[in-house]
């Protein structure tokens, strides 16, 4: 129903990917050939959904276009989109945060825990956000300084994170915040939506969702973070 309530312009979306993706005398084009072969699914009406069985995450070919389409069909049809600050660690720190007492939980459910980092290494966010998920998501056994930065400001965040990979993987890590992620943002919130017939679609960590719609939105995702007792820092767009 959600497709119903917006308008697509597919040759504006041509326009973006020539713009962006120019033809060239290449054969085989695979990049150029995704992005058209993505709107021209659209435009025959295919919307494909599924479910991971692994993550639960729900996948779509409309939110998995190329963000600058994506933005740009967002754009015309005045759609918003939520999200939380540094959202996969926020959800991470809400699993643990009965089990420690360090500055993890604060800074990432603050939604400052890239800053936090960026100042410690003397980086930009961006570069420690890159750190951050490379030794969050590393093998238990993987040593290097970021780790043995990490250890020293969160002592017992990161024994938690370290134990559970070392008894698991750090690919169960992720599929375990992927879950938790999947519970709020679907189980929860889109459901939530879907049952009030409020248009909205998920995009795994986000909602997105027509600008008068802002403030239901917005009260449903309050309701479902204080139910399952989970708190997020959220990014909210201006009203």
């Amino acid at each position: 129903g959600f497709f119903d309530t917006i308008e697509i312009d597919y040759e504006d979306l041509q326009d973006i990917i020539d713009d962006s993706l120019p033809e060239t005398e290449q054969l085989l084009d695979f990049k150029r050939f995704s992005w058209v072969r993505s709107i021209l699914l659209l435009q025959a009406g295919e919307i494909r959904a599924s479910r991971s069985s692994v993550n639960r995450r729900l996948n779509t070919n409309f939110t998995n276009l190329p963000s600058v389409l994506l933005d740009s069909i967002m754009h015309s049809n005045e759609l918003l989109e939520i999200d939380a600050k540094n959202s996969q660690f926020a959800i991470l720190a809400n699993m643990i945060k009965d089990k420690v007492s360090d500055d993890f939980v604060k800074h990432a459910i603050n939604g400052e825990l890239y800053e936090q980092l960026a100042d410690e290494l003397e980086c930009d966010r961006n570069e420690a956000k890159t750190l951050i998920m490379k030794t969050i998501y590393s093998k238990a056994e993987h040593k290097n300084k970021i780790k043995d930065l990490m250890r020293e400001l969160y002592p017992e965040s990161m024994d938690i994170i370290e134990e559970y990979k070392a008894k698991s993987s750090n690919s169960k890590l992720a599929i375990a915040m992927q879950q938790k992620e999947a519970e709020i943002y679907i189980e929860g919130v889109l459901q939530s939506l879907h049952q009030l017939e409020v248009p909205a679609f998920s995009k795994h960590d986000s909602i997105i969702f027509h600008r008068r719609d802002l403030t239901i939105v917005r009260s449903i995702i309050e309701k479902v973070l204080n139910e399952k007792n989970i708190k997020l820092a959220l990014k909210l767009p201006d009203g």
